[in-house]
């Protein structure tokens, strides 16, 4: 116990040498910072400098901080980390690497299957990546973490979500309503999914989010998408992302670097069967947790770019995907 009393008294130190010798860095970030009056309940037992690091090994100042619930030892804290970017598509570039870095494997999605914030990520224990305009945000609990443990981690990330959305810089703000002017029409997304969602096999299900997605068109440049939702009382979620770009090749390029970027494989729209070889891959590799809850793929007709993804709160009923996702082929064939 000493030990760790030793460490704790170091990074207090280390916190307060970093304030005095860059105070810039915590007054950027501040305003999306979680502080106790947001957390009831929770003792922030510090706060301090830490970093990322990018693809090229380029290093991003981040904050780092750790909460205890009332009541409960060190076993039981949080951790959250904050990183403010200077444009929304470095933040979703080196979010995502960031995603990828960790011993343990992270999927596309989340707890309850709903994408937080522009793009999430989430482990097979506690632990959620997300990013929200120019901010990434990891949140995780290391420690014999819990299904409980998951309901709270998603309630924190809902928290530090109304922070970054009631702070996002008008450069921001400006920069999505430019972008979204490109996006695809409403009627033309209603078009493709109207007769997959009212369907047979989907009529116990209702719309639950719509999000404008980001794809990235190349390491500086994201244009947007569609993104929408659908949810049972079993917990089974449904989700359609698509987006329209100026050429194929251009969607094709975005697609490859959305499967890079969410862990998503693409298959052929005009070949069925390369899906039905992802979906053998996927039932032969899964063994448990997240492996069976979620299920994510991508692909691309003409300029249009599609992102489905489904999550289940037991286990994915894979013949009901492959249904879901035959009839929004067809009606992309249709479109």
């Amino acid at each position: 116990m000493n030990y760790i009393h030793n460490i704790f008294n170091r990074l207090q130190l280390g916190f307060i040498l970093f304030v005095l010798l860059n105070p810039s860095i915590i007054i950027s970030q501040e305003k999306f910072i979680l502080i106790e009056e947001d957390m009831p309940g929770y003792e922030l037992i510090y706060q301090l400098e830490s970093h990322w690091l990018g693809s090229r090994g380029k290093s991003y100042d981040t904050i780092a901080q750790r909460w205890r619930l009332n009541g409960t030892g060190e076993l039981q804290d949080i951790y959250i980390e904050y990183c403010e970017f200077e444009s929304e598509a470095e933040a979703i570039s080196v979010t995502s690497y960031h995603s990828g870095s960790f011993a343990s494997f992270y999927f596309w999605g989340a707890f309850n299957g709903s994408i937080v914030g522009d793009r999430s990520w989430v482990d097979e224990a506690s632990a959620i990546i997300f990013v929200r305009g120019n901010v990434g945000i990891a949140l995780f609990k290391p420690i014999f973490p819990t299904a409980e443990d998951r309901k709270a981690l998603t309630i924190i990330a809902e928290k530090i979500l109304d922070k970054i959305e009631t702070n996002l810089s008008a450069e921001i703000l400006s920069l999505e309503e430019t972008v979204r002017q490109k996006q695809i029409p409403v009627n033309d997304y209603q078009k493709i999914t109207n007769d997959v969602v009212n369907s047979e096999i989907m009529n116990d299900f209702s719309a639950f989010t719509t999000w404008d997605s980001k794809w990235m068109i190349d390491t500086t440049t994201f244009t947007m998408g569609i993104r929408a939702e659908w949810k049972n009382e079993n917990g089974t979620l449904v989700g359609i992302d698509i987006c329209k770009f100026d050429t194929a090749e251009q969607a094709k390029n975005a697609a490859n670097i959305q499967n890079e970027q969410t862990y998503s494989p693409i298959f052929n729209m005009d070949s069925l069967t390369s899906l039905e070889t992802i979906i053998d891959k996927w039932v032969n590799k899964r063994k448990y947790g997240l492996e069976n809850n979620l299920f994510s793929v991508i692909t691309t007709k003409s300029n249009l770019a599609v992102h489905f993804y489904q999550f289940d709160s037991t286990k994915i009923n894979i013949d009901f995907t492959y249904s879901i996702i035959e009839l929004l082929v067809e009606q992309i064939d249709f479109f």
